[in-house]
């Protein structure tokens, strides 16, 4: 029972954090700290060029992260599927295409983003959590999701 009661807390966590960005005032992208950019940097490559270790080293041990179908996995979980391409990318990475991004920096340790970007499979909204772990830039949370369409009235 409380097993269950911590995973439905788990589920609804990014979804709080993504109502919390989307009402709170976004913070100017240029008052992030440079250890804060170069971090997410790091992060996102270490994802598509395949490298867990680089992964392991900016991810939370507490990291919990929900895919777009629902599955939620912990930190071991999404690393393990983290594999170097046949064909790995060459040079440095374009930035990432990201609509809509908001951002929220609450004292000057956690900081919430938001965003929307286009995915091979459509449109997907992100939310990721980064937190300051001694002196570290790291990701708490990450949590995909598809845009629901408007209710028409």
């Amino acid at each position: 029972m409380k097993r269950m009661k911590r995973m439905k807390r788990m589920k609804q966590m990014p979804f709080i954090l993504a109502i919390a960005v989307l009402c709170a005032v976004p913070a100017i992208a240029q008052d992030m700290p440079a250890d804060l950019t170069q971090a997410r940097a790091e992060r996102r490559e270490s994802m598509i060029r395949g490298n867990p270790a680089a992964f392991d080293k900016l991810t939370t041990a507490g990291f919990i992260s929900v895919e777009p179908t629902g599955r939620v996995e912990n930190k071991a979980e999404r690393a393990s599927r983290i594999v170097a391409p046949a064909t790995p990318p060459q040079g440095p990475l374009a930035p990432p295409q990201r609509l809509n991004e908001r951002i929220t920096m609450y004292n000057n340790d956690m900081v919430v983003f938001f965003w929307q970007q286009t995915m091979p499979q459509g449109l997907q909204n992100f939310t990721e959590t980064w937190v300051k772990e001694n002196g570290q830039w790291k990701c708490a949370t990450s949590h995909q999701s598809l845009p629901v369409a408007p209710v028409a009235r």
